[in-house]
């Protein structure tokens, strides 16, 4: 029997990390604007990662605690290409 948990809900935390982090430099890097929260909020609101990672967020503990070789190189390189992204989207390409 295999006890592994896997790390789908981590993954999802991860992306719907650099989501809103996405979410927030896209509504401010041309400063702040009164209306700027009123945006944020509406934008995280309808953002179907953030809304994947909060669903499952309360196994993440036990996912983390369970992670194994393969699955932290799988997160590190998921982590890689969620900031090349942000990166790319903040330069603007």
């Amino acid at each position: 029997m295999n006890n592994e948990k896997g790390i789908k809900e981590l993954k999802e935390v991860i992306i719907g990390g650099f989501s809103l982090t996405s979410i927030f430099i896209r509504h401010l890097k041309d400063g702040f604007d009164p209306t700027d929260p009123i945006k944020i909020f509406l934008a995280i609101q309808s953002d179907p990662a953030f809304k994947d990672a909060i669903d499952g967020i309360n196994k993440v503990p036990s996912e983390i605690a369970d992670v194994d070789l393969k699955e932290g190189f799988e997160l590190g390189v998921l982590m890689l290409n969620e900031g090349k992204k942000l990166v790319l989207g903040i330069l603007g390409k």
